[in-house]
């Protein structure tokens, strides 16, 4: 199937693959303890982990094809 530049939210089939592959992808942050918050008050380490936690998901998605585009630059990339 090939949905470029396609909006998961404008297709209900595109829209049940995308909360599929982004649940798997959540799982993998579970699995590496980046989904847990961070307790106690170190703004850096909860910083570096919600990075850490963003490559994660982000290097996921794109394993099943799935691009992120800042909102300002999403009818450009189509």
């Amino acid at each position: 199937m090939r949905t470029e530049g396609q909006s998961a939210k404008a297709d209900p089939a595109l829209h049940a693959k995308f909360k599929f592959d982004r649940t798997g992808c959540v799982g993998q942050m579970q699995k590496s303890g980046l989904s847990a918050p961070v307790s106690g008050r170190s703004s850096t380490l909860q910083t570096t982990k919600r990075v850490e936690a963003k490559d994660v998901m982000r290097d996921c998605m794109a394993q099943r094809g799935y691009v992120f585009v800042p909102k300002a630059e999403i009818e450009a990339a189509r």
